[in-house]
Formats: structure tokens, C-alpha cells, sequence
């Protein structure tokens, strides 16, 4: 986020995700927080964008929950 950017904060942000069959974020909490509400935040949001490949279950596509780590660094 910018103003974590312009702050010059740092941190990671673990993200449980709830993965629906077709790829999609339908769910999304902080399993570990950096300690920064807009970085927690940013986690998030990006968390929901995100789309993954469906997970398999005897070639059926499944519901499944994924640990995401969100790092946030400064360059």
C-alpha cells in the first residue's frame, strides 16, 4: 500500500484462504498478522485477486483452504 510505502513499513501477513472448484478466493483471514492493520489489509484484498488452480480429489474439483504468505518490502 502507498502509505505503508511512504511510512516505510515492512512486514509478511499469512493468509488462510478458502479456494473454490473453480480457482477462486471465497473466503480470506489472517492466520498471522504483521502487526500493521494496512499491511493486514493489503493482504487481503490481494488474497481475494488471487486465482489458483482448483485442487483434485479422485479428479473431481475441490473446496480447499491454502496458507498464503504476503511479504511486503520496501526497494
Amino acid at each position: 500500500p502507498e502509505l505503508a510505502r511512504r511510512a516505510g513499513i515492512e512486514g509478511q501477513v499469512v493468509v488462510k484462504a478458502l479456494v473454490e472448484i473453480d480457482g477462486s478466493v471465497i473466503d480470506a483471514e489472517i492466520l498471522k498478522s504483521s502487526g500493521n492493520q494496512l499491511l493486514d489489509e493489503a493482504a487481503i484484498k490481494a488474497a481475494y485477486r488471487a486465482k489458483f488452480t482448483p485442487a483434485r480429489q479422485r479428479d473431481k474439483p475441490v473446496r480447499v483452504p491454502v496458507s498464503v504468505p504476503y511479504r511486503f518490502t520496501l526497494q
